[in-house]
């Protein structure tokens, strides 16, 4: 018999999307998310996605090149783990789940078979188990809205990254106000069985970062990286913004302006500032002095 999802008491993350996996309307979610039962299967897709590339993109950029020390912040399954690895980075996978299904578990049977340079540990981002100094990139997709801390992750991060070296928070949740949390929660597909969602302020995370000692921290909007608005691909976005030229300026000039990258990013800019949704995703690239 098929597991059911039960709304009547709390479920775990992993509960949840064992259930998921068993319902054919939610196996695109389940994808999106990178969550398939072949963890292999979804960390190759996770590595040619757009997202992935357009991070390696922002690391090439600042002259951090292969072979570098990643640390995998609230890793998960490992999936971006395997990604970086894939990428000639050795990796370090932190995630307190041990659980099979999103926890390090899930890794676990491949880190056994020694085909890969991911060490796995089970700790918690405000209480980093490594020396200062230790790390090339610390990387945390969609991690420092679940933390009860802001300060201290951002502080341990701070701590165990080399000098000249780089912290990527990707997909955040956002809030205008503190108003917007519930109407965030009660829309997300996953919170109303496991309760384990949140979203800060923009601010909230920019100050957390300045506090930790980080000078230069670009932000990323909802609409200016297909890092943030993925699932949409590029292709999509340039179509949107084809569609929105086309209703003033017509097809032909539409088509041409919306080729050109300047106009492309004046376009995300615009859309991320006019965007008030309620946990809309952020992500933000902060260098150690």
């Amino acid at each position: 018999m098929s597991k059911m999802v039960n709304r009547d008491q709390r479920m775990t993350v992993g509960q949840v999307v064992e259930c998921f996996r068993q319902m054919p309307e939610k196996r695109q979610l389940i994808e999106h998310c990178y969550l398939d039962e072949n963890l292999l299967l979804a960390a190759r897709r996770f590595y040619g996605s757009e997202e992935f590339l357009s991070i390696m993109e922002h690391v090439v950029r600042r002259g951090l090149h292969a072979s570098g020390l990643v640390l995998d912040l609230g890793g998960g399954n490992g999936v971006a783990s395997l990604a970086w690895n894939w990428a000639g980075h050795h990796v370090v996978l932190m995630e307190p789940d041990k659980s099979d299904v999103v926890g390090l578990g899930a890794i676990t049977p491949l880190l056994k078979q020694g085909e890969y340079n991911i060490k796995a540990c089970a700790a918690i981002g405000e209480s980093l188990p490594f020396s200062d100094n230790t790390f090339d990139i610390v990387y945390a997709r969609q991690i420092l809205h679940h933390v009860s801390n802001l300060d201290a992750v951002c502080a341990e991060a701070y701590r165990v990254l080399k000098s000249k070296r780089l912290f990527i928070a990707t997909r955040e949740h956002v809030i205008s106000k503190p108003g917007d949390l519930s109407a965030f929660l009660g829309n997300h597909p996953v919170h109303q069985y496991t309760g384990g969602e949140n979203a800060y302020l923009l601010t909230e995370y920019y100050n957390a970062l300045k506090r930790a000692g980080f000078k230069k921290i670009e932000i990323l909007g909802p609409w200016e990286s297909v890092i943030n608005y993925y699932p949409m691909s590029k292709s999509e976005f340039v179509d949107r913004c084809f569609k929105s030229l086309r209703k003033h300026i017509g097809v032909r000039l539409g088509q041409y302006l919306a080729a050109k990258r300047s106009i492309q990013r004046f376009y995300g800019r615009y859309r991320t500032v006019r965007n008030q949704t309620p946990g809309r995703l952020y992500s933000f690239l902060a260098m150690r002095s």
